[in-house]
C-alpha cells in the first residue's frame, strides 16, 4: 500500500483516538457546577448544649443551619455515639431535630452534624458533647422555708410544710423545679411538727396548741376549723 493511502487512514484513526479520549469523559447527566454557589453554614446552636451535663435519658437533639444561598435545599448527616469520632447513624435528614432513642445513664455521648446542599457541597459542623445524669435520686428543685423545717406531707400539687416557728407554709409544686409559696397559717403556738391531710382539712401537731384542723380548700387562706389540746403532753405527732 502506498504512502498516498495511508495518510488518510492515519488521519481518521487518531480523529477516533481523540474522540475517545476527550469525548467520552464526563457523564452527561452529571449535574453541573452552579458558578458561585457556595457550601452551606456550619451547624450552630446545638441542643444539648455542647458540654451540657446531668441530661435525661430521653433528650431530643436539635441544631440550626443556614445556607448562604437561600434557594439551596440542605440535607444532614448525624454522627452520634460514646466514642470519637462518633459513628455516622443517619443520613439525609431533611429535620433539624433528632430523636437518638433512650440513652444510657451516665454516659458521655459526642455527636456531629454534616449539612450537604443540592449542588454536591457539604460542611462539617463542630463535635459536640454532652452526658447524661447518673441513675439514681437527684434534686429537681428547692425552696427556703421561713424558719426552720420541721415536717412536710404532699397531697396533690400542694406540699405542706411544718415549720420550726413559721407554722404551716403551702407551696405548689405542680413544677418541682420551682416550688411556689402560695399560703400560710402562722397560729400554731409555736412548732409544727407533724401534718396529715385528709380532703379538704389539714391536721397538725403544732406543740403546745395541740393539735389543730385548718381547712385548706383554699390554700392560698388556710383557716383554722377546730383544735384540741390535752394539755400535757403534747401531741408532737399525729402517730
Amino acid at each position: 500500500m502506498s504512502r498516498q493511502n495511508l495518510l488518510p487512514r492515519a488521519i481518521m484513526l487518531l480523529a477516533i483516538l481523540a474522540f475517545a479520549f476527550w469525548g467520552c469523559g464526563d457523564d452527561e447527566t452529571t449535574k453541573p457546577e452552579v458558578p458561585g454557589n457556595q457550601p452551606p453554614n456550619a451547624s450552630a446552636n446545638p441542643s444539648p448544649a455542647n458540654l451540657a451535663v446531668n441530661q435525661e435519658n430521653n433528650v431530643q437533639l436539635g441544631w440550626d443551619c443556614t445556607d448562604p444561598d437561600t434557594a439551596d435545599t440542605i440535607t444532614f448527616d448525624l454522627y452520634f455515639g460514646h466514642s470519637l469520632p462518633p459513628p455516622l447513624i443517619d443520613s439525609d435528614l431533611t429535620s433539624m431535630t433528632y430523636d437518638p432513642g433512650q440513652l444510657e445513664w451516665g454516659w458521655d455521648y459526642w455527636w456531629q452534624v454534616v449539612a450537604k446542599d443540592n449542588h454536591g457541597h457539604s460542611t462539617d459542623g463542630p463535635v459536640w458533647k454532652f452526658a447524661t445524669r447518673a441513675p439514681g435520686f437527684y434534686s429537681l428543685g428547692s425552696v427556703s422555708t421561713p424558719s426552720k423545717a420541721l415536717s412536710v406531707t404532699v397531697s396533690g400539687t400542694y406540699a405542706y410544710v411544718g415549720t420550726q416557728t413559721s407554722g404551716m407554709v403551702i407551696y405548689d409544686i405542680s413544677d418541682p423545679a420551682n416550688p411556689d409559696s402560695v399560703g400560710s397559717y402562722h397560729n400554731t403556738g409555736g412548732h409544727v411538727y407533724d401534718i396529715f391531710v385528709a380532703g379538704n382539712n389539714a391536721y397538725l401537731a403544732a406543740y403546745t396548741d395541740g393539735l389543730l384542723i385548718i381547712d385548706v380548700s383554699n390554700p392560698t387562706n388556710p383557716t383554722k376549723v377546730g383544735e384540741y389540746n390535752p394539755g400535757t403532753p403534747t401531741p408532737f405527732s399525729k402517730y
